[in-house]
């Protein structure tokens, strides 16, 4: 086995219990992120029903080293913001509106990958029905539960074929989790390639995608936007799902990693919806180039809610009088401008705006 670095905050790890020490380089990229593991408590996690395929993702993967290059990034003429639409819905519309949804619309992966993980029928049905509401492409945001990401890693074959039967225009990811459930160091880097051989093996097949970016706290977000602008890929998805509980830590470690990750024109951000954090997240990340995404202007929407703010400036949600098809009009507006626009404006709920009342 080979020896492991010899940096000298290593020197009390018991890299010979570890299953992936041989893989570890000079550069101790992985050894600095297992530095907090117990190698007991890893084996025994490994093998707990929570994360019962961390065992057989290690033999699985041929290198946990994060690869020396990978497949260009293409050009991306996506719009400021991406709506994710739940095909099974539809919101109601007036006498004078016919439903119709964004030219460019967004299926997460839940929706394209039964919840066992084991078919796509149903999710070529959910693209063919966003098409047949007017989405002219429909763009795949890689997120889902630990169950349907398996089952992409497993048989990528599978979803190669149901992404061309699909005619899916861009995948976003596949993002595999490095947040939910609090995962161990190796874990989380086990993911972290995962996407990589994901996102290259989307490529190799000549599926337009870009590869997924996570990172826990700012320490880690410096890791993962050092290999980045060592691979300098164009762009990346960065996956905030989790972002609205933890918001200043998750704004620091966007600082952390835009600060390290040089090589970014464009940042596609999953997951961040309230106004007053959407607007603060599209400062930052200026002067990189921002597309957000995110279900909340249609879920929000479908169940007539909407955002209205409080004496100190922080939105919450409340029940709306307005009609759905107005409310999720209105939000995509919102979230469109904030992300494409130079100074994004406070958010204003649609009770507020008088010249929308009566449409």
């Amino acid at each position: 086995m080979k020896a492991p670095p010899s940096q000298p905050f290593l020197l009390e790890l018991p890299c010979g219990r570890c299953p992936v020490a041989a893989h570890c380089d000079d550069r101790g990229d992985w050894a600095r992120a297992c530095l907090p593991i117990d190698f007991q408590v890893v084996e025994e996690h490994a093998l707990s029903h929570r994360s019962e395929h961390l065992v057989e993702i290690l033999r699985e993967l041929d290198d946990f080293r994060l690869p020396e290059s990978i497949p260009s990034v293409p050009e991306l003429a996506l719009p400021p913001y991406l709506a994710q639409i739940d095909p099974s819905t539809k919101l109601e519309y007036s006498d004078r509106f016919v439903e119709r949804l964004p030219t460019v619309s967004a299926l997460t992966l839940s929706k394209f990958i039964s919840k066992g993980g084991s078919s796509y029928e149903g999710g070529v049905r959910n693209v063919q029905r966003l098409r047949s509401r007017g989405a002219k492409s429909v763009v795949l945001v890689g997120t889902a539960t630990d169950r349907r990401l398996e089952g992409v890693w497993k048989a990528p074959e599978r979803f190669i074929e149901a992404l061309h039967s699909a005619q899916i225009e861009l995948v976003l990811g596949p993002a595999f989790s490095i947040y939910q459930p609090p995962r161990m160091p190796l874990e989380r880097l086990a993911n972290r390639a995962r996407n990589l051989a994901m996102y290259s093996m989307l490529r190799d097949a000549g599926i337009a995608s870009i590869p997924a970016v996570g990172f826990i706290d700012p320490l880690d977000a410096e890791r993962a936007g050092a290999w980045v602008n060592r691979l300098a890929p164009a762009a990346v998805i960065v996956d905030m799902q989790s972002a609205d509980r933890e918001w200043e830590l998750a704004r620091q470690s966007m600082v952390a990693f835009l600060n390290r990750a040089q090589s970014l024109t464009h940042v596609v951000v999953n997951g961040v919806a309230n106004p007053r954090r959407v607007v603060e997240l599209a400062r930052l990340v200026r002067p990189v180039k921002l597309t957000l995404t995110n279900g909340n202007a249609f879920q929000l929407a479908r169940s007539r809610h909407d955002y209205y703010p409080d004496e100190d400036g922080t939105y919450r949600r409340w029940a709306s009088a307005a009609r759905e098809s107005h409310l999720f009009a209105n939000l995509v507006r919102f979230y469109s401008q904030a992300a494409g626009e130079d100074e994004p404006m406070p958010y204003a709920p649609l009770s507020l705006q008088r010249r929308l009342r009566g449409i």
